[in-house]
């Protein structure tokens, strides 16, 4: 018998895919940053090389002349403000195990915005604690 369940939050609860780009470029655009099909493609490319981890470059290759600090607060301010949907079938799994009494954690890079996240959904009171690694 299992005595607990811990999820990762993007791509297991959150649908996240495809929401990190159209996000990134709104906050890019929000700044006057011009967003190009060209670099809609780069952009890809990079993300999916560098990830998150090297932020600050991949900002280099698209905008040399782009202060980072102010797209990554743009960034952050889209992401907080969007709603992601939900990936099928977790908000029913994780209420099921809710009235099982199975304690449930989550543990995500995402920081912070977890907390949104969930609450966006009715479903940070379901879990014990969540757990972030940054």
């Amino acid at each position: 018998m299992y005595q607990a369940v811990v999820y990762d939050l993007d791509g297991t609860i959150v649908d996240s895919i495809g929401q990190t780009e159209t996000h990134f470029f709104a906050a890019a655009e929000s700044i006057g940053l011009a967003v190009t099909p060209l670099l809609r493609l780069q952009f890809s490319s990079y993300f999916r090389i560098e990830r998150k981890n090297n932020f600050v470059e991949i900002i280099r290759r698209l905008w040399p002349e782009c202060d980072a600090d102010a797209l990554r607060v743009a960034w952050q301010r889209v992401e907080i403000e969007s709603e992601y949907p939900l990936t099928i079938g977790a908000k029913e799994t994780i209420i099921a195990l809710a009235e099982v009494e199975m304690p449930m954690y989550v543990l995500t890079s995402r920081g912070t915005s977890t907390f949104d996240l969930l609450r966006q959904h009715d479903l940070e009171s379901l879990f014990v604690s969540i757990y972030s690694l940054f």
